[in-house]
C-alpha cells in the first residue's frame, strides 16, 4: 500500500469570485487523484479548496489559528 500525498494549499482570506472557483476546482482536481488536501481552516482560498476536495469525495484537513473549531469551514474533513 502506497502512502498518500499531502500538499498544502495555502492563500488568500478574502477571495474573489473567481479564485474561489479556481481554488475549488483546484481541490476537485486534487481529491479525484487522491491528494489529501492540507490547508488553513477558514474563509477564502481555504474554504473553497475544502469545498472542492469534499465534492471530489477527498480528505482536506484544516489547520486553524485557534483552537476554536466552531468557526472552521463546513467542507472540512477534519481540523486540527
Amino acid at each position: 500500500m502506497t502512502a498518500p500525498v499531502y500538499i498544502s494549499v495555502i492563500g488568500a482570506g478574502r477571495a474573489s469570485a473567481e479564485l474561489s472557483a479556481k481554488a475549488e476546482e483546484l481541490g476537485e482536481l486534487l481529491a479525484q487523484r487522491g491528494v489529501v488536501v492540507v490547508c488553513g481552516g477558514r474563509e477564502g482560498v481555504m474554504e473553497a479548496v475544502a469545498r472542492g476536495v469534499r465534492r471530489a469525495g477527498g480528505v482536506s484537513i484544516g489547520i486553524l489559528p485557534e483552537d476554536h473549531r466552531g468557526r472552521a469551514a463546513a467542507d472540512l474533513t477534519y481540523t486540527v
